[in-house]
């Protein structure tokens, strides 16, 4: 459970650092048997960001950097990961982490 803890947190984070003031994002989580699957939907692109607006090209330092060390941390625990484009400003990431436990 530790690691779907993780990977809810990262795609979380990675939603809410993409949000506008007073944006949202949507956390789902789903137990089955043997895996957890984790689904947040939030803001995606600049279009969601325009405080990243006053950087030059929109970026603002590290951001980038940031973004793909979540995502890279997810990939590296989950079995599956799909990203959905919902919107031109708004995604789904789904994550299927499995659950592991001590050797019967």
């Amino acid at each position: 459970m530790d690691d779907a803890l993780l990977v809810a947190s990262e795609l979380t984070s990675d939603a809410l650092t993409r949000s506008a003031p007073g944006s949202s994002c949507e956390l789902t989580c789903t137990l089955g048997r043997y895996e957890v699957t984790i689904s947040v939907t939030g803001p995606y692109g600049t279009a969601a960001r325009p405080h990243l607006l006053s950087y030059p090209l929109g970026v603002r330092p590290g951001a980038r950097l940031l973004d793909g060390l979540r995502l890279r941390v997810v990939r590296q625990i989950a079995d599956r990961i799909q990203i959905t484009r919902r919107t031109a400003r708004e995604r789904t990431i789904t994550a299927t982490v499995p659950l592991t436990g001590p050797a019967t």
